[in-house]
């Protein structure tokens, strides 16, 4: 997929392929009620479920970053790129009718080292390349291990089994699943996803 292509999907109203035209493109209209987040939903505009169903969601780290794009229960895009694309993408996909979710660090009391300090500047970072960051939902990973797993001990594998269960199989590349190609942290992105959806239909 070039970049371009890439960031078509990111700033289409609807980004799922159609045949003859691969996606709507924004309308202004679009674009002066996104900031808002909820406008759309106070609104009763059609694109008010899209809002709390279209996730970019984002696993961060020191150096390099999980993400994923869901829409409703499917996986568009995922990967894991280094914070500074992380960075470029979020200021292309702004314009997009998604919502921004970051997994949020928590202290629980212990000590912890220099690389807990250097992703929580990366998350300010994202958080701020958001086009409206106070937009931005937080998600702790530990609301997400007890959303998914109802466990605050849930491990990585826990979690990756509760979304192959909850959403689909990954399939084959002929055959791909509903989150087909998620990989290593993009599968802690694909759970901030799941949970920070959940977390707004409950607030709607």
């Amino acid at each position: 997929m070039t970049d371009a292509e890439f960031n078509r999907i990111l700033t289409c109203a609807d980004p799922k392929p159609v045949k003859g035209d691969p996606c709507r493109p924004l309308t202004e209209a679009d674009i002066d009620a996104w900031p808002n987040g909820n406008k759309y939903a106070e609104t009763g505009s059609p694109l008010a479920s899209r809002v709390r169903d279209r996730i970019l969601a984002i696993d961060p780290g020191t150096t390099e970053s999980g993400w994923v794009l869901l829409d409703r229960d499917i996986v568009v895009m995922s990967g894991v790129m280094p914070n500074a694309d992380v960075v470029s993408m979020l200021a292309v996909g702004s314009k997009g009718p998604y919502t921004l979710a970051i997994e949020m660090i928590a202290s629980y009391g212990m000590a912890v080292g220099r690389e807990v300090f250097e992703t929580c500047v990366w998350i300010g970072r994202f958080k701020q390349a958001w086009h409206s960051p106070e937009a931005v939902r937080l998600v702790y990973r530990r609301d997400v291990k007890l959303h998914l797993c109802g466990s605050p001990r849930a491990k990585d594998a826990n979690i990756r089994q509760a979304l192959l269960d909850l959403i689909g199989p990954q399939g084959t590349k002929k055959q791909p699943g509903p989150t087909y190609g998620v990989k290593s942290h993009a599968w802690a992105a694909l759970g901030v996803a799941v949970t920070a959806q959940h977390q707004m239909v409950e607030a709607a």
